[in-house]
């Protein structure tokens, strides 16, 4: 595949990624009551909360929580992001997600989204490297 070809293609795969996730995410108005909902599961539960039991919950309360749009997996994954992001202590395992109030657990989740995401951009590195390699 010539350079020029490669490029397109991403740029094309990118394209169909952005409308995919465009499909699933809820409306903007709706997102900022689906991370309240989010904190709210959370705050209520006094163990780990998976991502289906969370949809689930948010779903028999929509009317409570004010959403008028279907709640998605990557949805709830982008809000706990961005949970996050505000400062939030939102902690995960395979059992799923919960808020917090231990400095050794905040510190471990910290250190496993740290080396996940070096670990994505080695990945990224290497894909650049042979995408140079393409003629």
């Amino acid at each position: 595949m010539k350079p020029l070809h490669f490029i397109k293609s991403i740029f094309a795969l990118n394209e169909q990624i952005e409308h995919v996730t465009t499909l699933e995410a809820p409306k903007p108005d709706d997102y900022g009551y689906l991370k309240k909902a989010v904190l709210n599961v959370l705050q209520r539960s006094e163990r780990p909360v998976s991502n289906y039991m969370i949809r689930k919950e948010i779903y028999h309360n929509k009317e409570v929580y004010n959403l008028t749009n279907p709640v998605t997996e990557r949805a709830i994954k982008s809000a706990i992001k961005d949970l996050r992001l505000a400062g939030q202590p939102i902690c995960a395992n395979v059992k799923g997600y919960w808020l917090s109030t231990s400095k050794d657990e905040i510190q471990e989740q910290a250190d496993k989204l740290y080396y996940t995401a070096r670990g994505m951009n080695q990945a990224a590195q290497v894909l650049y490297d042979v995408a140079k390699g393409y003629n």
